[in-house]
């Protein structure tokens, strides 16, 4: 992973990352909005834990006028069940596991 990328940095660091505007952090790679024409403006980006370990990163972008706290916690419970899912799908599972939040 590229420190340099959001992606990258939270699948490094496990940090969760929320800029409010891309183009004045320094780790934000501009390559894609380049090849693409798409302006990205803000961007909040989590780790997907899979039984103690990052095995993905999510990520949401442009929302106005920027994103809150809620928005975060909301995420943040999103990425906790992205990691339970992809548990399941690794051991196969059919049935759903109930998560105990604290």
């Amino acid at each position: 992973y590229q420190r340099r990328v959001h992606g990258g940095h939270v699948a490094m660091t496990g940090e969760s990352v929320s800029i409010k505007d891309a183009y004045s952090d320094s780790r934000f790679n501009r390559d894609i909005d380049k090849k693409t024409g798409y302006r990205t403006k803000s961007i909040l980006c989590m780790p997907v834990v899979c039984e103690n370990e990052i095995v993905a990163v999510a990520q949401l972008v442009n929302k106005e006028p920027e994103f809150t706290e809620e928005d975060e916690a909301t995420f943040n419970t999103f990425s906790t069940y992205a990691g339970a899912s992809l548990r399941n799908a690794r051991y196969g599972l059919t049935r759903p596991i109930s998560l105990a939040f604290g």
